[in-house]
């Protein structure tokens, strides 16, 4: 996932809010965060993924500006 520069957040502050949600990702080249998922995965465990995403994205928003 890739974030567009000018709004006051980055891949690191969107890896550190998955992280704290429970998803581990690693951010790269301060923009980009990467999802690496298990090669092996249940339809639960991507359910749950979705969930964390989602839920950090909201509190992402609220910390952007101009978005």
């Amino acid at each position: 996932m890739e974030f567009k520069t000018g709004h006051g957040i980055d891949g690191n502050m969107f890896a550190k809010l998955l992280f704290k949600n429970g998803m581990l990702t690693k951010a790269t080249h301060e923009m980009t965060v990467r999802f690496t998922p298990a090669l092996v995965v249940t339809e639960d465990e991507i359910d749950k993924a979705l969930e964390i995403i989602r839920h950090s994205i909201k509190e992402l928003e609220g910390m952007a500006h101009g978005i």
